[in-house]
């Protein structure tokens, strides 16, 4: 896993998750050769997960005064994984197994935002000669596009070169054609991963 973080909100965590997940970090912390510097947070965790634990217990009885006290040893205990955990991250500096052994649960990656095709390729004459305008209207707007055009047909089976020019919006104008060749062009819909989706060929008479 490139560059590892391991997550410490444990906030929506049910009382009966974190008083197992809270006292599983404290064990895999305690001693742990591999973080010198944080003996002292988790010797303060250490100290906080007993007390929550037993805070927890006693509120089963649903009096006010055990429901508070309960409220305020979880809250100390989140505090104290928040903090011990954001250590953690900068100690380990992305080192997957110096995360792997202090107990905390690794932080989802994002994947990729799905992008859609960019659909039909709309033609139509510059306001010029040898100026040609495409556009597309997708679904899903991209956070841009590769506007490519050639002269190639590519339905002959021969090797086709693309040539490309990037934009932010679904429109781009070509320029510098010659009127009267015929021009073939598709729109590619750029992610912001790189990920990319190929829209249909159109094909246009320069003017």
């Amino acid at each position: 896993m490139k560059n590892s973080k391991i997550r410490f909100g444990f906030s929506r965590e049910l009382d009966s998750q974190l008083s197992v997940s809270a006292p599983y970090v404290v064990t895999c912390m305690t001693g742990n050769a591999l973080f010198p510097n944080l003996t002292d947070l988790t010797a303060e965790l250490a100290v906080a997960v007993p007390v929550y634990i037993q805070a927890l217990e006693e509120s089963a009885t649903r009096a006010t005064d055990s429901i508070a006290r309960k409220n305020r040893c979880r809250a100390t205990v989140l505090s104290l994984l928040s903090t011990l955990g954001m250590s953690v991250n900068a100690a380990a500096n992305g080192n997957e197994e110096m995360l792997e052994t202090t107990g905390f649960p690794f932080a989802k990656t994002p994947g990729p935002r799905a992008i859609g095709n960019p659909g039909h390729t709309f033609l139509k004459p510059g306001i010029a000669s040898g100026l040609l305008e495409a556009s597309v209207k997708p679904a899903k707007p991209a956070p841009a596009y590769a506007f490519e055009i050639t002269t190639t047909d590519p339905t002959t089976g021969e090797e086709v070169v693309w040539i490309s020019f990037t934009s932010k919006v679904g429109k781009f104008v070509f320029t510098g054609l010659v009127p009267g060749k015929r021009y073939w062009v598709r729109v590619i819909a750029v992610g912001s991963r790189g990920q990319r989706v190929v829209g249909p060929i159109s094909t246009a008479i320069a003017t």
